[in-house]
């Protein structure tokens, strides 16, 4: 494990990364920046508040970690942003900004996407681009390619039958259903896409119409 301190507003948020990356933050400092008690923030995660507030509490937000001299109690990224989302307190939606500043940091998904329609098989129909499903499923770790696109994707085409062509190497889709493919894989990336794409550019588009 590895620890680290953020500065939120000039106060420290002592941090530790696990060994899979995951970020667990210390839940006194994250009730300080949020200006209620420590107590009133843990006591958010025990059962009668959950059964009260009809929450389906996912005991994976809260984790206490033992060191040589105490117990600390901290809270990942995904507890921090359901207690913001619940909280009335003034500094819940800073609290939402920050993670995404400076924690999550929205990688170059323009980039990311690129390279796997540059590394797909493709062909034009209608002035449109499609790629081949299954060089895609593969290249985001699916186990079984041909099913995931079958279960995903939704605008499928096709291609003519040749020699050289097995019957699933003919599928092909528009970078509509790449999205699809990449929010329902199990690499890292595609939470963070998920969010990205709910939590920020859906909202987004929303305010404009």
């Amino acid at each position: 494990m590895k620890e680290v301190v953020y500065r939120f507003e000039g106060k420290n948020i002592r941090t530790i990364i696990d060994e899979d990356e995951e970020y667990w933050f210390v839940a006194a400092d994250i009730a300080m920046i949020m200006e209620i008690s420590a107590n009133d923030y843990i006591r958010y995660y025990n059962s009668a508040v959950i059964a009260e507030n009809k929450r389906t509490f996912q005991r994976s937000e809260l984790r206490i970690i033992r060191c040589p001299c105490k117990t600390i109690k901290t809270v990942n990224i995904d507890g921090v942003r359901n207690f913001c989302r619940k909280s009335e307190s003034a500094h819940a939606k800073d609290v939402v900004n920050w993670l995404q500043r400076e924690i999550i940091k929205v990688p170059d998904y323009k980039a990311y996407i690129k390279d796997l329609e540059d590394n797909a098989r493709q062909m034009l129909k209608d002035n449109h681009i499609y790629y081949c499903a299954v060089d895609v499923a593969k290249a985001l770790g699916y186990f079984n390619p041909k099913a995931s696109v079958d279960k995903y994707c939704r605008n499928i085409y096709i291609k003519d039958a040749d020699k050289s062509s097995s019957p699933e190497e003919l599928i092909y889709i528009p970078s509509s259903d790449i999205y699809r493919l990449i929010v329902h894989s199990k690499q890292r990336i595609a939470k963070q896409f998920a969010e990205w794409v709910f939590d920020s550019v859906i909202p987004e588009q929303m305010q404009q119409l």
